[in-house]
């Protein structure tokens, strides 16, 4: 692995010191015969020139560990791209791992695995920027390591060698998104026993882009945050908002725990993001995208840049001749205030990303390449910001689930139950990122690894039933399935065929927390201390406006708790409240006969469906239903329904009454 060539008494050996990112070359003097003062003399230069190096080096290496540059070096310099090193993870076959860097044009490079290896050669070309590029795809290699690769420049006889240490074959998977996947294990729960034990997985190596925006597409990285690293107490615990991503590592730990094989991480995320910046234009164009929405974001989060693109052209892009197994994403609450167009740009995103890296790859990153991304989970108990639902729904491109017509070879985590009122870092970051990632592992292993008997999605109805005479609606789930039921509210329905009124995203009508301590329903009269009940409410801010003659107090409805209509007289016990009221100042949107979202509890359960009741006034015009539809609708782990195996929640939909798998309109 060395250039050796004597002359004049003298042999001298040319090779490369190598730091992780980038090697350096030197050259080290070696005595072949003489006198003792020659030997002393020729002693002396080289170890001044070996402590001059070493000092240049550590110089370089200290200054080089958090924040790199590879775009400075000289136009003809030989050297890998920024994002190759020493320690990192290459895609395994039967995928080819592409390697690409610079040097002088019209050299000659040949890259070789091992000693013993094929050699895979290139010419340099003159790249976009006027530089010398190169790129090579290796033979597929089967997993496991450590591996040492060659690189040798060759041009008018002159040779120059470079190495990466320490190369392990496996798969990468791309980590991505805003705050809760730039959210670090550090920040999450039993921070210091998960960042002890990380240095138990050293065939996980992890990297981690340094935040960068271009207005143009970039071809290779303008600083990196983390090299490639060994896992570690050092390269998982680094400071809060640094390094590792904590869904980032999670994911990779508990899917090398499965596989048993190196998993190379690629964190690239940029809190308080808008799916915008991680777009490419094309998407934008095509969703009808205009610079308004960033202008409206860049709003209500000064100081912080909106502009289209800008993570895509400088985080994503110089990415894409890196062979990958697939990527994992967790990000919405950004867009949030303008949820409607995300159902346009998420799937035309995934889309972009797969045609990109497969052309930069040279067809070597998968065409369809399995894409995994979290459902955002809550913030502000309380609060009533129906742009969670709506993303939440808009992620799965409207269907409710993934994969799907739309979104093909894709998986999801539903968070929506990991709550986390308590988190210092504010409810909108919950610290439980080891659900997060065992849910999105419980994906990938289904669709990116084509595990047929694993269950990793949350319970999906099959057939709906419904029985005119007890106003009940029966939602029936795969009998192999088995649910969970752990509470009995999360339903809605909307009393009206008009899909017009029953918007997904309307406000007017809230939840109003009533319930009956007594599984007993006599217990549950209206005079019974068992209810908490709100018999009216005051829409107005303004206290002078709720005086007891102020048409700002509006009646809850009721309902007749009895499926016997002789039970049901005007001063029968069975009435009771609905858990429901409106909160608009207008009578007119908060009168009786509005098209109201109206809740529906789960009267009764199997191990294999729900029963849902409905009131007699709403029965005639049901068409539409939804579940889980508010910012916060469950406590931790407490949503309505769940498998069985897995515990996983059934995820929120909004959709037709007695058709399950048909969207609106119905």
């Amino acid at each position: 692995m060395e250039d050796t060539t004597e002359d004049e008494g003298i042999t001298v050996t040319s090779g490369l010191l190598q730091h992780d990112e980038f090697p350096y070359q030197v050259s080290v003097v070696e005595p072949k015969s003489g006198t003792t003062s020659k030997r002393l003399l020729l002693t002396v230069v080289a170890v001044g020139i070996l402590v001059a190096v070493t000092v240049v080096v550590a110089v370089i290496v200290v200054s080089t560990h958090y924040s790199t540059n590879n775009n400075t070096t000289e136009p003809d310099t030989f050297n890998w791209a920024s994002y190759y090193g020493n320690h990192m993870v290459l895609q395994q076959g039967p995928h080819r791992a592409v390697l690409w860097g610079y040097g002088e044009v019209g050299a000659t490079v040949s890259v070789s695995v091992d000693a013993s290896g094929s050699v895979i050669s290139t010419m340099v070309q003159k790249g976009k920027v006027g530089r010398g590029v190169w790129k090579v795809a290796l033979d597929p290699m089967p997993p496991g390591g450590p591996h040492r690769i060659q690189g040798v420049h060759n041009i008018n006889g002159t040779s120059q060698r470079m190495f990466l240490e320490d190369v392990l074959f496996g798969d990468v998977w791309l980590c991505s998104g805003q705050s809760n996947m730039e959210f670090t294990v550090r920040q999450g729960l039993h921070a210091s026993q998960e960042i002890a034990e990380a240095a138990n997985f050293p065939d996980i190596r992890l990297f981690t882009v340094q935040r960068m925006q271009s207005d143009k597409p970039l071809d290779d990285l303008d600083k990196i945050l983390q090299p490639w690293a060994v896992a570690s107490s050092d390269s998982v615990g680094g400071a809060p908002w640094k390094y590792f991503s904590a869904v980032c590592w999670f994911f990779g730990r508990d899917l090398y725990n499965h596989l048993g094989y190196p998993i190379g991480l690629v964190a690239t995320s940029w809190s308080a993001t808008s799916i915008e910046m991680w777009s490419p234009p094309q998407v934008l164009d095509d969703c009808n995208i205009t610079l308004s929405h960033s202008e409206e974001l860049e709003e209500l989060d000064a100081g912080r840049s909106s502009e289209h693109s800008v993570l895509w052209n400088a985080m994503i892009h110089p990415l894409l001749n890196m062979t990958i197994m697939g990527a994992i994403w967790y990000q919405g609450e950004a867009n949030t205030h303008w949820p409607d167009t995300y159902s346009c740009t998420f799937p035309g995103m995934i889309d972009s990303w797969r045609k990109e890296w497969y052309m930069g790859t040279g067809g070597h990153t998968d065409r369809h390449f399995p894409f995994g991304f979290v459902q955002i989970s809550t913030v502000e108990l309380g609060e009533t910001n129906m742009g969670y639902p709506a993303i939440r729904w808009h992620q799965t491109a409207d269907y409710g689930y993934v994969p799907n017509p739309a979104m093909p070879n894709v998986f999801m985590a539903v968070a929506v139950d990991l709550v986390d009122l308590e988190s210092p870092f504010g409810s909108i970051h919950p610290r439980d990122k080891q659900d997060v990632a065992s849910r999105l592992v419980l994906g990938a292993r289904a669709v990116a690894y084509d595990e047929t008997k694993v269950t990793f999605q949350g319970p999906r109805p099959v057939s709906v039933t419904v029985d005119p005479e007890k106003k009940t609606v029966r939602r029936i789930y795969p009998e192999s399935l088995n649910i969970t039921v752990k509470s009995n509210n999360g339903f809605e329905v909307c009393c009206s065929p008009d899909l017009s009124q029953c918007s997904m995203t309307s406000q007017q009508w809230v939840p109003v927390p009533i319930v009956c301590c007594s599984p007993d329903l006599s217990q549950c009269s209206m005079t019974s201390q068992q209810w908490v009940p709100v018999p009216i409410v005051c829409c107005s801010p303004d206290l002078s406006q709720c005086s007891m003659t102020s048409q700002q107090w509006v009646p809850v409805p009721i309902v007749c708790c009895s499926p016997d209509l002789s039970q049901c007289s005007m001063t029968s016990q069975q009435w009771v409240p609905v858990p429901i009221v409106c909160c608009s100042p207008d009578l007119f949107q908060c009168s009786m006969t509005s098209q109201e979202w109206v809740p529906v509890p789960i009267v009764f359960h199997t191990s294999y469906s729900i029963t849902l009741q409905l009131s007699q006034d709403c029965w005639e015009n049901v068409t539409y239903i939804r579940y889980l539809w508010r910012q916060w609708p469950c406590d931790f782990k407490e949503c309505a329904v769940y498998s069985a195996e897995n515990d996983l929640p059934e995820a929120p939909f909004f959709g037709c009454m007695l058709e399950p798998d048909k969207k609106p309109p119905c």
